[in-house]
């Protein structure tokens, strides 16, 4: 735990061997609890973590008023409808109603939507290169004559077909993980959610 005041003095100090402490600190803790902070201080909070990992993305999650700048600052903001306002939720990316429903929103729709953008993206590529490489070799074939290998109605299907009804089926029924399943644990969440991250989306085509 540390006060808000003290975070902005490191932060604001010039002093290059506060600032590396700082980033080691970071570096070391699962958590920190910042009490007593400022909304402005929340924010610097929020752009000093950006400042120091560069390559991290960052997630600010309230629920007022006094959250609009930490929100605002983060690559992703998250607002809660609560007691002290809808000003959070005016200003956030995502807002949820309760602060259970982040669990479904990261461990769900977001890693959902990375796993299915990703096999859209190798649906889409292997699809056009299905179709190129037989138009390029029966060119090769006939003295690149111009000479159609498909007929029109089977052109004018295709994309139609296997871009929009094939992916469409796919994003609305196919679910790898039945998060829904009470059995389903907790704690094996963010390991779903990490391979995701590091083996689905970091590896895609």
């Amino acid at each position: 735990m540390i006060g808000g005041s003290n975070v902005a003095d490191i932060i604001e100090s010039k002093n290059l061997d506060d600032q590396r402490l700082l980033k080691e600190f970071l570096g070391i803790v699962k958590s920190l609890i910042v009490y007593r902070s400022s909304p402005a201080q929340k924010a610097k909070i929020v752009q000093c973590m950006r400042k120091i990992v560069p390559d991290a993305y960052t997630l600010s999650i309230g629920d007022g008023a006094n959250d609009v700048n930490m929100i605002q600052s983060a690559h992703v903001g998250i607002g809660i409808y609560g007691k002290e306002g809808e000003q959070a939720a005016s200003f956030s990316d995502y807002a949820v109603p309760e602060f259970k429903h982040l669990r479904r929103l990261l461990f769900v729709h977001g890693r959902s939507v990375g796993v299915k953008t990703t096999n859209f993206l190798a649906w889409y590529t292997y699809k056009s290169l299905l179709y190129s490489i037989i138009s390029m070799f029966m060119n090769i074939h006939n003295g690149f004559s111009g000479v159609s290998y498909f007929v029109d109605y089977y052109l004018a299907l295709y994309d139609v077909n296997l871009s929009t009804f094939a992916m469409l089926g796919y994003v609305l029924f196919d679910q790898d993980i039945k998060f829904s399943d009470p059995v389903l644990p907790n704690t094996t969440l963010p390991k779903y959610y990490a391979y995701c991250r590091d083996e689905i989306l970091n590896k895609a085509v």
